[in-house]
Formats: structure tokens, C-alpha cells, sequence
């Protein structure tokens, strides 16, 4: 998924805490998602997806895979939640704000559904996930060890 392409298996925080090159790109907030936005839209873009589109629906489209990918931050969810409920009650709300608002709400439902999905399959993403976070960790030891 484009949300993770080129992921490492270690947080933002860690890529911000070790000053990693991509910190340095991207700044600390949401490093990593703009690392995968980046590389995401690179790659439609070198597909030539967008080429067909007319440019004020390109434009859109593109705006739309940042806004979602973003979304896939973890530190984003609760003010992603209000945003949503504020623009639910809100009166002046476009379509796009609210079709923007539902997709970044399915893909973060999508992002952190593992735990609903089979066992085997729930089991594997967690490993997964605790092996990133050892990883993080032993990663963050020694990087504070050698200063």
C-alpha cells in the first residue's frame, strides 16, 4: 500500500530522535508519511497516471493520496476525529471536505484494522508491529549510548 512504501520498520520518532536524513527532509511531524506521499506520488506520476485528467481534477486527485496518506499518521487520529465530527455539524461543508473526511477516516480504519481481521492474520501484524517497536527501541539505545 502507498501509505508504507519504503517503510523501514522504525517510527518517525525514532527518525527524528536519530536526526536521520529523512528528518532533515521532512521535518518531525509526519516524517514518514511524507516520506511515502513523496514516493507514492512519484511513482502515479512516473505511471502517468494523472497525464489523462484534467489538470483542476489532477490537482485534486494529488491533493486527495497526500491528504490520505497523511492521515495514516498515528499522532493525526484524534484531531482527524474532531475534524470530522466539526465539519458533520458544520453547515457550509463542501462535498469534497466531507468525501475527503470519510476516505481519511476508511483509510485509517483500514490502516489499523488488523486487529478485527482472523487470528493468524491479526498474530502476524502484531509480530510485526513488536518487532518494530524492539527495533525503534535497540535503535534509540544505541544511538544515545554513542553520544
Amino acid at each position: 500500500a502507498a501509505h508504507d512504501i519504503e517503510h523501514t520498520g522504525v517510527s518517525s520518532d525514532l527518525l527524528t530522535n536519530v536526526r536521520h536524513p529523512l528528518y532533515h527532509l521532512f521535518g518531525s511531524t509526519s516524517t514518514f508519511e511524507k516520506f511515502h506521499c513523496m514516493l507514492g506520488l512519484f511513482t502515479l506520476r512516473y505511471y502517468s497516471v494523472f497525464d489523462t485528467m484534467p489538470s483542476n481534477e489532477s490537482n485534486y486527485c494529488q491533493a486527495l493520496f497526500e491528504t490520505l496518506v497523511l492521515a495514516t499518521d498515528p499522532k493525526s487520529v484524534f484531531s482527524s476525529m474532531d475534524e470530522m465530527a466539526a465539519l458533520r455539524v458544520e453547515q457550509g461543508a463542501t462535498t469534497s471536505e466531507l468525501q475527503a473526511s470519510l476516505l481519511t477516516s476508511i483509510i485509517r480504519m483500514a490502516d489499523i484494522s488488523n486487529a478485527s481481521r482472523p487470528f493468524v492474520v491479526a498474530r502476524t501484524h502484531s509480530l510485526n508491529v513488536m518487532r518494530e517497536f524492539f527495533k525503534t527501541g535497540d535503535i534509540e539505545f544505541l544511538s544515545t549510548r554513542s553520544l
